[in-house]
């Protein structure tokens, strides 16, 4: 420590044992708590559809406005020059009528090649419809159940469509056609009876055959049977072992005939 003119002692420097003081931290904030609003599934459905309906609304405005702006631009046709009569201009005259007739003879032509190209894609179109169907008939009599195969697969696509989005159900058949045309053609194209591709991808997709589907639809019944037992057991009105007239009523044609195929009748009985 130095003295100054004053006489009064001066701090020329601190002290080396006296450690500079950490700068104190802000207080910790508390964590605000995160709040999440959970949509409901059917509202936002409802908002998917309205969107989507205000996208083709505005692709088709853009679409009409981009077709009034084409004709507003469009440059006037030219007025075609009246014809002489074939008194004041005998060449013009027979000129003209024969170019009319020209222009007339080839609308006329094309019209022809464009009823003729539609009438070989119909009998085309024709011809593919035939074939397959033969071939779904030739496989179906080796296995029966291919139409409920068939089934399986198509119900199992379009819920997989909807699922994606695909909200309009003639859309959805549309895009399910294109796929079946895609893989009949290339079953065609391979040498292979296109029904024998869709089984199997139908029980690529779950289809278990007609045994293990009633087998389902047995366990089904059966735990209708356990329920009615347990309603039994508490008071109900149900006998034990038997189902109940709603139940019978509630039952599909083919699980009627399935629950009560040979002697399983006498399950529903309670025997």
């Amino acid at each position: 420590m130095a003295e100054n003119d004053t006489g009064l002692p001066t701090v020329d420097e601190a002290p080396a044992d006296v450690a500079p003081q950490p700068a104190p931290e802000p207080a910790e904030k508390p964590e605000t708590e995160k709040v999440e609003r959970v949509v409901p599934l059917a509202e936002l459905q409802r908002e998917r559809e309205r969107r989507k309906e205000v996208e083709q609304r505005t692709a088709k405005l853009e679409e009409r406005l981009t077709q009034l702006f084409e004709r507003a631009n469009r440059p006037p046709e030219p007025k075609p020059e009246p014809v002489p009569d074939f008194q004041s201009d005998p060449a013009t005259h027979l000129k003209a009528n024969l170019d009319q007739t020209r222009a007339e003879q080839r609308q006329i032509m094309e019209e022809l090649r464009r009823r003729n190209e539609a009438e070989r894609f119909q009998e085309a179109r024709n011809q593919f419809i035939s074939r397959y169907a033969a071939a779904a008939s030739e496989f179906a009599d080796e296995n029966p159940d291919f139409r409920d195969a068939y089934t399986h697969l198509a119900k199992s696509r379009d819920e997989e469509l909807r699922i994606l989005g695909w909200d309009d159900p003639q859309e959805r058949q549309r895009r399910i056609e294109a796929e079946e045309h895609q893989i009949v053609m290339q079953a065609f194209n391979a040498g292979v009876n296109p029904a024998e591709r869709l089984y199997a991808f139908a029980k690529h997709r779950g289809y278990r055959g007609p045994a293990a589907n009633d087998a389902d639809k047995l366990d089904t019944i059966a735990a209708g049977q356990k329920s009615a037992k347990s309603l039994t057991a508490a008071g109900g009105s149900a006998p034990a072992g038997r189902v109940t007239a709603a139940q019978l009523i509630e039952m599909s044609d083919e699980e009627f005939a399935a629950a009560t195929k040979g002697d399983r009748w006498r399950k529903l009985m309670g025997g």
